[in-house]
């Protein structure tokens, strides 16, 4: 198969870009809650 690597390559760009998107999710609702608490 000589798809095999860029299938590969694919599935770990499609994997690190799901991570970032988790991570900026996870940093944004934290940032929000932190600002609802400095300011109640």
């Amino acid at each position: 198969m000589p798809d095999y690597e860029l299938i590969r390559r694919g599935g770990l760009i499609f994997a690190a870009v799901l991570f970032c998107l988790g991570m900026a999710i996870i940093f944004s609702e934290q940032k929000v809650q932190l600002w609802k608490q400095g300011i109640f």
